[in-house]
Formats: C-alpha cells, structure tokens, sequence
C-alpha cells in the first residue's frame, strides 16, 4: 500500500511542476514569437525559430448551402448537440434508457481522476 501512496505522491509533484513547465514555456513562446516578429528569425544550433500564421476556419452553413446547392448534401451533416440531450433527460422528455440504441462510442478511454 506504501507503494501505492508513494506514486500516487510523485504523480501529484510531477503534475504540479508539469503545469508550471507549461506555463513558462508558453511565457517564453510568446517572447520568442515577439522578437522573431520584430527582428525575424532565428537560428540555435540545429533548429530555426520561425512564426506561422496558422488560420483554422468552419463553414457558414446557409452560405454552403446557397453556394453548393444539390451538392450541400454530399458535405452537409447533422449533429446532435449532447447538452440539449441532457436537458431533455433533465426536464423528464425521456430517458438514458430510451436513447441507449441512438449512442455510438466514437473514442473510449481511461482516465485517472483526481479531486
């Protein structure tokens, strides 16, 4: 059992140092990505320092669908949004139960809770 405590102990200490690692890495990043942009890039040993405008974009559903016309159907999909499932539980308009045969797991893992 003293085994058990002892990593459980060790866990916590390299979870807390892990998130100020963290932290600095990204107070640095920022310096880092201040500068390049300033006075552009920059080269350590091996490796080159560089900033990428990365643009991450969705779709405007009622724009698609007046651009794409008959072919909307082929890229358009439906989603169920889960929290207004869960407010349909909540309220009483039906049960887990009922909806068991609607899930579908898409991703299962196991996670080690700490409270």
């Amino acid at each position: 059992m003293n085994d058990v405590l002892s990593l459980a102990k060790e866990y916590l200490a390299l979870r807390e140092k892990s998130e100020r690692m963290k932290n600095r890495m990204n107070e640095i990043r920022l310096i880092l990505q201040e500068r390049i942009k300033k006075e552009g890039n920059l080269q350590v040993d091996d490796k080159k320092f560089t900033v990428a405008k990365r643009i991450y974009y969705e779709y405007d559903q009622g724009k698609a669908k007046e651009i794409l016309g008959d072919k909307y159907v082929l890229v358009a999909k439906s989603v169920i949004d889960k929290r207004k499932v869960a407010g349909l539980i909540k309220g009483g308009f039906i049960t887990e139960e009922e909806l068991e045969p609607a899930k579908v797991i898409t991703k299962e893992i196991t996670a080690l809770v700490i409270k």
